[in-house]
């Protein structure tokens, strides 16, 4: 009897063991997914971050026609340089 009582102990000590390393590993991924949530939400928070360079459309008593000349001016000397993926930095596109 006190073996049967030992053999069940045993496998209920085995079966909360699991139970914790599974709770253990629920919770490092929950906190690797919340990781990876938040890099992602500061990146973005980069990319939105305002342009030095556009400084100029922030001016007051613009016309619109004076903004659309600054627009087409900025999209204008993006297509001259624009960033290379397989160099890594900005580099000009048209020669």
């Amino acid at each position: 009897m006190a073996k049967l009582a030992d053999a069940n102990n045993k496998k209920e000590a085995k079966l909360a063991d699991a139970k914790k390393k599974k709770e253990a590993e629920l919770a490092d991924a929950k906190k690797k997914k919340k990781e990876a949530k938040l890099a992602i939400m500061k990146k973005t928070k980069e990319e939105m971050m305002p342009d030095d360079g556009n400084q100029d459309l922030l001016e007051p008593n613009l016309t619109w026609e004076q903004k659309v000349v600054n627009i087409l001016q900025m999209v204008r000397c993006r297509e001259l340089i624009e960033y290379n993926h397989k160099l890594g930095f900005s580099a000009p596109t048209c020669f």
